[in-house]
């Protein structure tokens, strides 16, 4: 597997300039692979016929941070060479199943536009020009080959309660034979209310709203098998296990809200993911390409005390289901810019994010935020030390005890909390296959939502 992910690296570079080097990081020598972050180029020819890296299924790269320029670059462009050059079709991202269904239709099916389907969103980090063009670019190459070829897009995150229905809804809308009535009153206790207003009802101490989701969850999964037989003969076997989907996810984030601790919490959203993901695989029956937080696809729990510290990561299922068709790649930084969600002394707590989520207050504070380089981050340091300002290694190769102990690096989500509370503990080894290191950084190119409308 020695060089089974360098192939993520070298679509920036020049056939010609890309080379192995030896540096020193710790006190062991390692090959690492350096690249140009801005330098179009071409993969090797030799790694196209790299039998460990034709073993891969689901290809996982993380991010340390949800707001930085190169980790959204580079990811973009890995998947579009992995499109061409290797056979993937199916890209995931951490974002709500149902509101990615819509990006999935204007990409296969013409339906919409660049702008509405940005502004479906509800997770404003990815309204950025660098998912705006990787988008344009996956309904590019949509345009120019036939259906059998055609790549798609999906959400495997399941934290929203209204984009399942929503998605749901507006299908049956545009079939004159289903009864849109009868649907439309079913899901109204959702669709109907405002995003504040759901949250405040989820988040209730009597948890009232909760039976309500209850009914309207058991009243969908009849609507479904009543109208199952007619969506059968009708539309196509993968359209209609999309909108089983819906309804399925639609319970995962109803049951999202249970009383839970953070760790619970944790793991119950990242064994849904995981199992989002395997089922969006075996329904494309392809490669597949996905995109999330370097706490998501880990390979397993984080020690300490970061966010993720002792619940399961996706990416642990991921691994436990798939073996070596798993490979989870992580991304480090030395210093730089990102945007984050700043406004954290009103939202603190294991509520924080669905508060982000539902009240969508993070529209109007998220911010450009920076971090210098931090003596406390270990392994960030001897990265530093190497004078190289951006490469790969491939940790399944080293013998290094610097991955295979306790060191620290940033590990920042949606909220800023501060330098401190933003240099976590790591065992790479662990956790990855594979680390790519940006020395420093630069803040994703936010939309403004009027730029959109």
């Amino acid at each position: 597997m020695k060089y089974i992910v360098a192939v993520t690296l070298s679509v920036f570079l020049f056939l010609d300039s890309f080379a192995q080097i030896t540096v020193t990081i710790g006190s062991d020598e390692e090959e690492i692979y350096p690249f140009e972050i801005n330098q179009p180029g071409l993969y090797s020819e030799w790694m196209k016929n790299d039998t460990a890296f034709s073993e891969i299924e689901i290809f996982g790269m993380g991010e340390a941070t949800h707001g930085t320029k190169e980790f959204f670059d580079i990811k973009a462009k890995t998947f579009e060479y992995l499109v061409t050059n290797c056979n993937y079709k199916v890209f995931g991202i951490e974002a709500s199943y149902g509101e990615c269904n819509y990006i999935n239709d204007y990409l296969n099916s013409g339906i919409g536009s660049i702008d509405s389907v940005m502004l479906n969103f509800s997770f404003i980090m990815w309204r950025t020009q660098e998912v705006k063009e990787l988008i344009l670019w996956m309904k590019n190459y949509n345009q120019q080959c036939p259906d059998s070829a055609k790549i798609s897009f999906y959400g495997f995150d399941m934290q929203d309660i209204y984009f399942p229905l929503k998605y749901l809804i507006d299908f049956v809308k545009s079939d004159t034979l289903l009864n849109y009535q009868e649907l439309a009153t079913i899901v109204r206790p959702v669709i109907s209310k405002s995003s504040p207003q759901r949250y405040a009802a989820l988040s209730s101490k009597e948890s009232k709203y909760q039976d309500t989701l209850r009914a309207v969850h058991s009243l969908l999964t009849n609507w479904m098998n009543k109208n199952e037989s007619y969506l059968a003969k009708k539309y196509p076997n993968k359209k209609c296990i999309q909108l089983r989907m819906c309804v399925d996810n639609f319970e995962q984030a109803k049951n999202g809200w249970q009383e839970r601790t953070f760790k619970e919490n944790n793991t119950y959203r990242d064994s849904c993911m995981a199992y989002n993901v395997l089922r969006i695989h075996a329904l494309e029956n392809s490669k597949m390409f996905i995109w999330a937080h370097n706490g998501h696809v880990a390979l397993s729990q984080y020690p300490g005390e970061s966010p993720y510290a002792k619940s399961k990561p996706m990416g642990s299922f991921l691994k436990r289901e798939l073996g070596s068709g798993y490979y989870s790649i992580g991304f480090i930084f030395n210093e730089g810019y990102f945007q984050a969600y700043t406004d954290v002394e009103k939202n603190k707590g294991d509520g924080v994010f669905k508060k982000l989520f539902y009240k969508r207050q993070y529209q109007v504070m998220w911010s450009e935020c920076s971090v210098p380089a931090y003596e406390k981050n270990t392994l960030t340091n001897a990265f530093s030390a190497t004078n190289v300002d951006a490469f790969f290694i491939d940790i399944n190769a080293s013998g290094n005890s610097i991955f295979s102990t306790t060191q620290f690096t940033y590990w920042l989500g949606a909220a800023f909390y501060g330098i401190e509370k933003s240099s976590v503990e790591i065992i790479a080894k662990k956790q990855f296959d594979g680390l790519i290191y940006i020395n420093n950084t630069t803040r994703a190119v936010p939309l403004d939502k009027s730029s959109l409308e």
